[in-house]
């Protein structure tokens, strides 16, 4: 059956906590012609309906800003649209994956025999969260952009960390096996810094960005750099490592998660 309705092409989202503690959301539509929309929240909520008919047709984006202070509570954080997760010393029990390596090196989970192990182990607890044949490949093209980016502003190169590559990993499978897309899972509530403790990463700042929908590493990258607040994570001088997810299955049928992160005992700072 036809349609005269244009679908819209992509749809993104982007939060950001103020300093005083407002929360401050940005939508868009980019429409088939590529005229990009800005909308309000009740506009939001309008096209989510929308969306629900025609999401298959759509990629995403989504991009999380929070700050913790040591103690726990919320302190917001005004640094135009980064996740900045701040945590004590603590030693939190969580997965065995840990330590980091260069850039360089292959950033494929399943690249030894304990990440493959791990691999293996979402698939049986996610039936429909399978890993792309070309996950390790697309792994490493994400690496290679973000770092692109970063050396040519001055910026020190993020290096793999398994941990936080387990942790976007498992985040991808749930996004797929609950069918959601947010920072919080709906069902488990987990959030980011949960997440992260979960997993054992002594943190001192975290960072997560979303995509879904998107066929190859190239065009995630470039959604998130057109992100303001997807390209503030990617550009922050107080990450030092990262960890990328790549899952298929779900509405999107490709999802993309990257998980950044900064050890507590690195004292490295930066700026964007």
């Amino acid at each position: 059956m036809g349609s005269s309705v244009s679908k819209p092409r992509k749809v993104w989202d982007g939060q950001r906590v103020g300093s005083s503690g407002e929360t401050a959301r940005t939508f868009g539509i980019l429409t088939p012609s590529g005229i990009l929309y800005r909308a309000d929240a009740a506009a939001e909520r309008k096209y989510m309906v929308q969306r629900h008919f025609h999401r298959r047709s759509l990629t995403v984006l989504l991009a999380l800003a929070a700050a913790l202070p040591i103690g726990g509570c919320p302190v917001p954080n005004d640094d135009a649209g980064s996740s900045a997760i701040s945590r004590s010393g603590t030693t939190l029990p969580g997965a065995s994956f840990s330590g980091s390596q260069t850039a360089g090196a292959s950033s494929a989970a399943g690249s030894g025999a304990a990440g493959s192990a791990f691999s293996d182990g979402l698939t049986a607890k996610y039936a429909q969260c399978l890993e792309p044949v070309e996950s390790a490949a697309w792994r490493n093209e994400i690496f290679r952009l973000v770092n692109e980016e970063r050396v040519a502003r001055g910026l020190g190169p993020v290096k793999f960390n398994a941990t936080l590559e387990a942790q976007a990993e498992e985040y991808a499978c749930e996004l797929i096996h609950y069918d959601f897309f947010a920072h919080v899972n709906p069902v488990t509530k987990s959030t980011l810094s949960e997440r992260a403790e979960q997993f054992g990463y002594v943190y001192r700042v975290v960072g997560e960005n979303l995509a879904a929908g998107q066929p190859s590493p190239a065009e995630a990258f470039r959604d998130w750099m057109e992100s303001p607040g997807h390209r503030a994570n990617i550009l922050d001088g107080r990450f030092t490592e990262l960890g990328v997810g790549i899952r298929s299955g779900g509405t999107y049928g490709l999802y993309w998660v990257q998980e950044f992160g900064a050890p507590l005992e690195s004292a490295a700072g930066g700026g964007k």
